[in-house]
């Protein structure tokens, strides 16, 4: 499975989140193997059968902020740090923004370390 970390304050439809994030074109769930799963899943309704192979390529991780919180690093100098392990962003509707910050970064990257570098480099204060 993906490298995810779910909050004991998490909503408990947090795949709503999931499902939001792929209408927009985010393969949350298949973010760390380049697989397409929605074809998978579909596969295996109809056919029984998972038929993708995979491998753990990458580490991926979502990273939550706070509006009231006064970080060091700005939006824009994640995004210009980032750039290329950036999958998604965006701002974090209310129903969820207790859990999961008023803003969102989806990152992917071959190494664990690079993704605890993302999460300081993100969460660092002022």
């Amino acid at each position: 499975m993906n490298f995810v970390f779910l909050s004991p304050h998490f909503p408990p439809n947090y795949y709503m989140f999931c499902v939001h994030l792929h209408q927009l074109g985010v393969n949350v769930l298949g973010l760390a193997n380049d697989i397409d799963i929605y074809k998978e899943w579909a596969n295996v309704v109809v056919h029984n059968k998972f038929r993708a192979s995979y491998s753990r390529e990458y580490y991926c991780c979502y990273i939550g902020r706070k509006f009231n919180k006064q970080y060091k690093h700005s939006h824009e100098q994640i995004i210009n740090t980032f750039k290329e392990q950036l999958v998604h962003h965006e701002n974090i509707s209310g129903v969820f923004s207790a859990a999961l910050g008023d803003y969102g970064y989806l990152f992917r990257t071959r190494s664990y370390e690079e993704i605890l570098k993302m999460a300081d480099f993100t969460h660092k204060l002022i």
